[in-house]
């Protein structure tokens, strides 16, 4: 009975509690299915890894007292396989239920929904919880072994399959969302086609990291990290918006997301010498060619981004590199340094292009467009 009935009800509760504290009180770090699913898979390995230090010992203890040391060693080593290697994802998986509860919740506008899915998920894993015990007491007194078998084959095994395949499908969800409601960043003029394309995919954004950290080294690699997680929190603050989410101080958090997106896109701008200098005015390119003429050049209809380069010696230029063969429209602000001759000095970098204004001090609001305070009035 305390195994079946007992033990599920408050280890459930206990791993699920860290991720409900976080969705009650600190909403923005769970803002979706996969924010969920790895806060809960976080608190149920630290349970599970807790749980099982303490079996350990208990096993070498009891099994010393009957066959001696080399007893103990053998009984913890038959636990490690069993609990460790085979089932060590059970926990994990059992408190995955209530963050698919979670998870949905955080995306939903429906009262009712955001207190019944977390509900739901929590008696689901706990259901879950209760019948992985009740075979496992079974097994204990018939001693047979087709039992774990087929609970282990027919229903852990394909659960966690499912799992997999669901963390997967959540993992690529802000670059969906990013696809979806960050083009109105740029029609703004706050973001280039360019870093809209490299957050839309899980591959985009590796290949995004190895760009940055080829023109601009460790840290731009660390800088296009921060710059690719807080692109993805202000798609899905954006995203919550259009879906009617109940959000505080929504403004105050979008001017601060766009804050530390210029803050990180300075540890990369300007340094892929590959490119002329040029800038992003929310429609077009504003491109200066190496005669001095700055050209408007329209973007091309696929959105592209930037791949790694080796940096090379060309015309006479010190890691000016070969111009990449599928290459991208400009749209990473000017150089920085060590611009090749002819380039003049750097344009502004990222901000609202002319005729857009900009916010007193960038503090004070959103960011601002001929449509009023609010780019998206009217919308």
């Amino acid at each position: 009975l305390v195994a079946v009935l007992v033990a599920p009800v408050i280890e459930e509760i206990t791993k699920a509690l860290a991720v409900f504290l976080l969705f009650w009180f600190r909403r923005r770090e769970v803002l979706g299915l996969a924010d969920a699913i790895m806060y809960a898979g976080l608190s149920a390995t630290g349970f599970a890894m807790t749980e099982n230090v303490l079996y350990l010992g208990g096993v070498y203890v009891s099994q010393e007292r009957i066959g001696g040391a080399l007893a103990g060693v053998g009984g913890v080593v038959g636990l490690i396989i069993m609990r460790l290697g085979l089932t060590g994802f059970i926990h994990p998986l059992f408190t995955a239920m209530t963050a698919v509860g979670i998870g949905f919740a955080a995306r939903s506008r429906h009262t009712a929904l955001r207190w019944l899915l977390p509900i739901g998920g929590l008696l689901a894993a706990m259901l879950l919880h209760g019948s992985w015990n009740l075979m496992a007491t079974f097994l204990e007194r018939s001693r047979d072994l087709s039992l774990l078998g087929y609970g282990y084959l027919l229903v852990a095994l394909p659960l966690l399959f499912c799992f997999v395949v669901l963390g997967l499908w959540a993992r690529g969800e802000p670059g969906r969302v990013a696809r979806r409601v960050l083009p109105e960043y740029a029609r703004a003029g706050w973001l280039s086609p360019p870093e809209i394309a490299s957050l839309t995919t899980l591959r985009r954004r590796l290949w995004a990291r190895r760009w940055a950290a080829t023109v601009a080294g460790a840290d731009g690699a660390r800088a296009m990290r921060g710059y690719q997680i807080t692109g993805s929190k202000l798609a899905m603050l954006r995203d919550g918006r259009l879906r009617g989410l109940p959000q505080r101080d929504y403004q105050q958090e979008e001017e601060r997301l766009l804050h530390q997106l210029a803050a990180c896109r300075s540890g990369f701008e300007g340094r892929d010498l590959t490119t002329p200098r040029a800038w992003w005015d929310g429609r077009r390119y504003l491109v200066t060619f190496p005669d001095g003429e700055q050209r408007a050049v329209d973007p091309p209809r696929s959105m592209v981004m930037p791949v790694p380069m080796p940096r090379m010696q060309l015309f006479g230029i010190p890691g000016y590199g070969y111009p990449p063969t599928y290459a991208y429209p400009p749209g990473y602000g000017g150089y920085s340094s060590g611009q090749p001759p002819g380039y003049g000095s750097p344009p502004p970098s990222y901000g609202p292009p002319p005729g857009y204004g900009s916010p007193p001090g960038y503090g004070s609001g959103p960011p601002q467009s001929p449509h009023g305070s609010d780019p998206w009035s009217g919308r």
